[in-house]
């Protein structure tokens, strides 16, 4: 069972942030006490029920399609790749979103599902890789990651193992950087898991047992409304998430929404130089 406790206000998140400053952090709309990868979750089961394979039938049609909409895609075989092109555009894929900022991670605990409790995620990502034998983050030409992309749609595990040359098949998720293509990515502070299908024994949850090591915040439901107004006061917006025109739209739409009636305060001191 991860530890898991209780975050209310700004002061707290920001004292987190500055405690695990070596931690990356995901944020949750709907606290269901769950980090697994959308592809694997329970939205799918029928799905996967009647599919020998869902998550290469969706990685087959994504790839047939996509060349017809936009010209910059991967080569066919730079599996990776087109894992981070699928989940950039909402795919569900073996990739699992976090940040290495938890304002903006709490940004997608409190933008959303006002009246329902949030979680807030915090791992320390080195913690994790080291149950696959490495202290560091993977990059994404690292061969473990190149194993589970090309694993999406992989027959025999074994045989793929053998190609990259591992003496066994990988077995947990691990923690890695992801090259940015795309401006989101980079804004948004942008790093991943990525996982193998969950059996027992290997998800997050039962690998990191130490709170050091992960550790889970509820974000009561009451509390969303003002963390939401905190983190727009320190520029944490939808325009500076995502760097388009929705996201200007949507930023100028709160901004005179919510904070019109605005009249300067006096300014915090903490004693006169």
């Amino acid at each position: 069972m991860t530890t898991t406790y209780t975050l209310n206000t700004i002061s707290q998140l920001i004292q987190l942030g500055t405690t695990l400053s070596r931690s990356w952090f995901r944020g949750q709309a709907v606290a269901h006490n769950n980090i697994t990868p959308r592809i694997f979750r329970s939205e799918f089961a029928l799905q996967r029920s009647v599919s020998d394979n869902l998550e290469s039938t969706f990685i087959n049609l994504f790839k047939r399609e996509a060349p017809v909409l936009t010209k910059n895609v991967p080569k066919d075989d730079d599996h990776i790749s087109w894992l981070f092109l699928m989940q950039h555009y909402g795919m569900p894929t073996r990739l699992l979103d976090w940040s290495l900022s938890p304002l903006i991670a709490m940004y997608f605990v409190v933008s959303t599902a006002q009246k329902k409790d949030g979680e807030l995620w915090a791992i320390h990502p080195e913690s994790l890789n080291k149950k696959s034998g490495d202290n560091a983050i993977f990059l994404s030409r690292a061969s473990i990651v190149e194993y589970f992309a090309e694993e999406s749609h992989c027959i025999d595990k074994i045989i793929l193992a053998k190609k990259f040359n591992f003496e066994e098949t990988p077995q947990f998720p691990i923690a890695i950087y992801p090259p940015v293509h795309f401006q989101r990515l980079a804004v948004q502070l942008s790093t991943f898991t990525i996982h193998p299908e969950p059996e027992k024994g290997n998800t997050i949850p039962e690998l990191l047992k130490n709170e050091k090591e992960l550790v889970r915040y509820i974000v009561p439901a009451e509390s969303k409304h003002q963390l939401f107004d905190d983190l727009n006061a320190l520029c944490i917006t939808q325009r500076a998430l995502f760097p388009d025109l929705d996201g200007l739209s949507h930023t100028i739409v709160d901004y005179y929404t919510r904070f019109l009636a605005y009249t300067p305060p006096k300014p915090p001191h903490w004693g006169k130089s």
